[in-house]
């Protein structure tokens, strides 16, 4: 169900964008990956240096990551994106449940 929810998401996204490009409006839909706890409010320097086994990255995901691809999403320079799926995972697959190194 929540693969289903998240492909009609994905779908309401492109089909939006194309109806408002006309108008100059984009839409993109930004998918976070596993930013967990205390790092939903951090920045990426926070993170920086503390070692995440999980994430392909390397370190903890920050709420600074997502800020900073929502603000560039919000420059005009950004006027070209739209219609795309975003992740902001720091490489992680969310459909593998392990990670390999």
């Amino acid at each position: 169900m929540y693969a289903a929810a998240k492909v009609g998401l994905v779908s309401f996204t492109k089909t939006l964008a194309v109806e408002e490009a006309g108008s100059g409006i984009t839409v993109n839909m930004i998918c976070p990956g596993d930013i967990r706890g205390a790092y939903k409010e951090k920045g990426i320097a926070d993170a920086s240096g503390i070692h995440d086994d999980e994430s392909p990255r390397g370190r903890p995901g920050t709420g600074q990551d997502v800020a900073r691809v929502i603000s560039f999403l919000c420059l005009p320079e950004s006027d070209f994106i739209t219609g795309n799926t975003i992740d902001v995972s720091g490489g992680l697959d969310p459909i593998r449940t392990t990670l390999k190194r």
